[in-house]
């Protein structure tokens, strides 16, 4: 059901670079290569593909690094209607790195193990799935400690499959 997911750049990406501080503490400074830094998925179902990578910024030096996945075929616009599958990472991207981390409330779901001792929040509506975790600081590379929650979001995809994928995020 679910195939190996390489993270490559695409030519649509923005192109971004890690933060100062994640530079300091090992992140490649590459240009585009933050977005394999950050979590990502390493496995998404068969027929999918990676569609495209956006940064929606918060405010207080925080961003929303968003990856999609859809059907092999999909674009950009009818990704909107679903099957999708997407990945939000909410950093710092500040130059200086955040001394206070701030974690946005989230509603309390089923809890699911994604590994370890990681434990995830499952979310459901009518044609929504989501699976949110706040990125533990041990066992991850220094250079994320900016990064706070990490979401995967199934539009009009079963459970199983978008709590597959977040399984499959890494680093975890």
């Amino acid at each position: 059901m679910e195939r190996i997911a390489r993270c490559r750049p695409l030519s649509t990406d923005p192109v971004i670079q890690a933060p100062s501080y994640a530079q300091d503490e090992g992140a490649s400074g590459a240009a585009d290569g933050w977005w394999c830094e950050l979590p990502h998925a390493t496995a998404i179902p068969t027929g999918f593909v990676t569609l495209h990578r956006y940064v929606s910024t918060l405010p207080h030096t925080y961003a929303l690094y968003i990856t999609q996945y859809a059907p092999r075929g999909t674009t950009p616009t009818s990704a909107t209607a679903g099957p999708v599958i997407t990945l939000e990472v909410d950093a710092s991207s500040g130059v200086l790195p955040p001394h206070h981390l701030r974690y946005e409330h989230h509603r309390h779901g089923r809890p699911v193990r994604l590994g370890g001792r990681l434990t995830a929040a499952v979310l459901i509506t009518s044609h929504l799935v989501s699976v949110i975790w706040r990125l533990p600081r041990a066992g991850v590379p220094h250079y994320l400690s900016g990064v706070t929650t990490v979401t995967v979001s199934g539009h009009d995809v079963p459970k199983a499959t978008v709590v597959a994928v977040a399984k499959s995020v890494k680093p975890d």
